[in-house]
């Protein structure tokens, strides 16, 4: 395996000298190569690696898909970083500009920016979505937030709202608050926060309970404007 892994990165030597050699000998080269892999990596990323250079002022859609990497696994965002010499930031970069988003009750603010970012390459079936929400029952005991000094407790539920694709396997939780009321007006922005960031909402999917058969009314759902089946409602 030790001699396998000398082979390979002999190999990438001579590529690098190369690509060296190359860029001495073709101002344009440089711009081929960024024009060729515009769908994969950012102009900062091309340069990070035809350069050779060990760090880079990373721009924070960069950081986004990184943090996404990361998220699915760790060990392979490890391993495409350390082994196959992925241009993405070290996992104390990732790790540090992770701790730095304030999640707080209502819309997930960072979270929309991320899927602003991914689905910039989905195709209009990918982005046909429904929106779910749930109730749970919470303890209502006092606690401290201690990074930001935030008191909270005193509640007995929590709103959890997600989305999740109809024709491609994603879901993602958007908005979350504690003893809220759900009402047409906030159903409404989100749906609309969700629409500026590429997610086309279609449906809506709840259980029966009262907050929820509440909203429905508000909605003006009912047997002549949806089909309702197993506590889905898709709208015509």
């Amino acid at each position: 395996m030790e001699a396998k892994l000398t082979a390979q990165k002999n190999i990438c030597e001579k590529l690098h000298q190369k690509i060296k050699s190359k860029l001495e000998s073709d101002k344009n080269f440089k711009d081929q190569v960024t024009e060729a892999f515009k769908d994969i990596f950012t102009a900062n990323q091309v340069d990070l690696i035809l350069s050779k250079k060990k760090s880079k002022r990373w721009e924070s859609k960069e950081v986004a898909k990184a943090l996404a990497i990361y998220n699915c696994s760790s060990s392979c965002y490890e391993y495409l970083r350390e082994q196959l010499n992925y241009p993405i930031p070290c996992k104390r970069t990732v790790l540090r500009w992770s701790s730095r988003i304030h999640i707080q009750p209502g819309l997930i603010k960072p979270v929309l920016a991320v899927l602003k970012d991914e689905f910039q390459t989905f195709t209009p079936m990918q982005r046909q979505a429904v929106l779910c929400f749930d109730e749970v029952s919470i303890d209502s005991l006092v606690s401290l937030e201690q990074k930001h000094q935030v008191i909270l407790g005193l509640c007995k539920n929590m709103m959890g709202i997600y989305t999740r694709g109809l024709f491609h396997s994603w879901k993602q939780i958007i908005y979350f608050d504690f003893d809220l009321r759900l009402t047409k007006e906030l159903i409404n922005s989100i749906i609309e926060a969700l629409h500026d960031a590429g997610v086309n909402i279609v449906g809506l999917i709840s259980d029966m309970c009262t907050i929820n058969v509440r909203v429905w009314n508000e909605l003006g759902i009912d047997i002549k404007h949806g089909i309702y089946f197993n506590s889905v409602l898709f709208f015509r």
